[in-house]
């Protein structure tokens, strides 16, 4: 026997388990940046209101520290969390570090703004592969699968990315017929 439903998920991301997904994908490697060749590490993650803060240290073309401050919001067409309002501060190290915070930090802004998201898909994967198959008891299986998801209620804490997660979700009931002993 097989249902369609709707549910609803109130969803929680520690900001230090984002901190841990950003500096393990973008970490000591090169940043995707038109003209600048920049790689970030000991990236931090903190809120400010209900913006999110990144702070990370980069070197390369750029040699200093970043503070990226951005309001989270659901992109309906990618299906992940960008950034809007999106500010970017670059305190140099050396002259010519000074002169690209100067000059090129709305650049390197625009680049930004491409790549940085947050991926609800990976989220969902996971959610998948948790409810897939449970025993509710002897002999009775509950396998569900999300088909469809939307993002709603974003909200920034001082710990976590806390944001309601609307899925339709296929759920099947088998009965397993039990040997008799």
């Amino acid at each position: 026997m097989s249902a369609f439903s709707s549910l609803q998920f109130q969803s929680k991301v520690a900001l230090s388990t984002l901190e841990t997904i950003a500096n393990h994908q973008l970490g000591n490697q090169p940043l995707p940046i038109e003209q600048f060749e920049l790689t970030a590490s000991n990236i931090r993650i903190s809120s400010e209101g209900n913006k999110l803060v990144v702070k990370a240290d980069l070197r390369g073309a750029f040699s200093g520290d970043v503070i990226i401050k951005a309001l989270p919001k659901y992109n309906s067409t990618s299906r992940d969390i960008d950034f809007q309002d999106m500010e970017l501060e670059l305190d140099g190290d050396d002259l010519k570090s000074k002169g690209i915070a100067t000059f090129a930090s709305g650049k390197i802004l625009e680049q930004l703004q491409k790549f940085v998201k947050i991926p609800i898909k990976m989220m969902v994967d996971n959610l998948n592969t948790n409810i897939q198959s449970n025993e509710v008891q002897p002999g009775l299986l509950l396998q569900a699968s999300i088909i469809d998801y939307q993002v709603q209620d974003i909200n920034v804490t001082a710990e976590s990315l806390a944001f309601q997660l609307n899925a339709d979700v296929i759920t099947t009931v088998k009965v397993e017929e039990r040997a008799e002993t």
